[in-house]
């Protein structure tokens, strides 16, 4: 994998768009962020990647969807914990 600005915009907006968790979600909200400087191509897709571009979204997908796996860990401890807290109210 190689530095490219091309490669990382493509990628990265690819895996934004196909592993966000909703329009409430920071992925989702990161790929409209990426609409200020970078204009995807209608042909855009995950064919088309390059192969460093295609190694980066690989990456990316799996960084996302590793870290809502987390979150949702903590959420289900958070609300465990909160109702053996709060239980006798």
């Amino acid at each position: 994998m190689y530095f490219d600005r091309f490669d990382i915009c493509e990628a990265y907006y690819l895996a934004f768009s196909h592993c966000h968790g909703g329009q409430r979600s920071r992925e989702y909200a990161r790929m409209c962020a990426m609409a200020r400087y970078f204009r995807p191509s209608p042909m855009l897709s995950v064919d088309s990647l390059s192969d460093n571009g295609r190694e980066i979204y690989e990456r990316v997908c799996a960084d996302i969807l590793d870290l809502r796996e987390y979150r949702q860990a903590e959420d289900r401890a958070n609300r465990a914990l909160y109702a053996d807290n709060y239980a006798g109210f």
